[in-house]
């Protein structure tokens, strides 16, 4: 507002006049003026007449160089990550996959952090992320299996993206790592599988497994009944499935029955083993 200049003490002033204002406004105009320029890669200034600002602000490594206020590299869609989520009961000896979506990050090498769950001291300006640098690291891959020393414990997973612009992002899993049940008709069942396929044998392990979808779960009462309730829940199933799959070695898996939610755990989890994944719903058109 040209009429209301601020005084000294911060109060405002509205007696001085317009005219004096008004012949001020270009002396004031004068002093921020800005002498902005885009430098490419070579170090010279792009002709303003002759580049369109598509072609200066979409080049990784150009320069907007401000005069007096400095110069800012130029970083075309820099990666970020979108959701970081854990899905599934941490159980000791299963897997536990952290699962992260990505913008602009495919290819980007991510820092892994597992560690106990952090909440910040209250008379502290320190966050829960701090406090995780500090603490003992239990894994550092996208995957932790945990071990008998951490039952009892709460989990958190910290993903870092080696990126200058890049935030930390955690994820908190939702329970206490807990004991692995009785494996016994497991280990049977997997005694001729114990090592993979060589290499050079022309032979292939296809294992084909119906994991049961999560979405038909409440029909269960009366065909499972002898399943107690909590161990028909898929954050309790989903780990001991990946590890019982897993243990197969195969070179081939089919499974039936996955629930669009949960597939990302699948693929974090196979795919660490070397494996591609291509997911059908029932309208029968792949879409990963």
């Amino acid at each position: 507002s040209t009429s209301n200049l601020s005084t000294q003490d911060g109060s405002a002033d509205s007696s001085s006049n317009d005219q004096d204002a008004q012949a001020s406004a270009p002396e004031a105009a004068a002093d921020t003026k800005l002498d902005a320029a885009v430098v490419g890669h070579d170090g010279s200034k792009l002709a303003a007449a002759s580049t369109s600002n598509l072609s200066a602000f979409r080049q990784d490594g150009n320069v907007l160089d401000l005069g007096k206020f400095g110069q800012f590299t130029i970083v075309v869609d820099p990666p970020r990550v979108k959701d970081l989520s854990v899905r599934g009961r941490p159980i000791v000896g299963c897997p536990l996959p952290a699962v992260v979506d990505l913008e602009f990050g495919q290819g980007v090498p991510i820092k892994w952090r597992w560690t106990e769950k952090q909440s910040a001291p209250q008379d502290s300006k320190a966050s829960a992320e701090d406090a995780a640098e500090s603490s003992p690291v239990f894994g550092a891959t996208a995957i932790l299996v945990p071990d008998s020393n951490l039952v009892g414990t709460e989990l958190q997973v910290t993903c870092q993206l080696d990126s200058p612009f890049a935030k930390t992002h955690t994820a908190e899993v939702g329970a206490a790592v807990i004991a692995s049940p009785d494996r016994g008709p497991f280990s049977e069942r997997q005694a001729d599988f114990a090592e993979p396929t060589a290499v050079d044998s022309s032979a292939f392990r296809l294992v084909t497994y119906n994991v049961l979808a999560d979405a038909y779960s409440h029909t269960w009462d009366n065909m499972y009944e002898y399943c107690a309730v909590e161990h028909r829940e898929i954050d309790y199933r989903l780990p001991l499935l990946l590890r019982e799959v897993l243990d197969y070695h195969a070179d081939l898996v089919c499974l039936q029955e996955v629930d669009a939610k949960a597939f990302d755990s699948w693929q974090v989890a196979l795919g660490a083993a070397g494996m591609e994944g291509r997911f059908t719903p029932k309208a029968g058109e792949s879409i990963t």
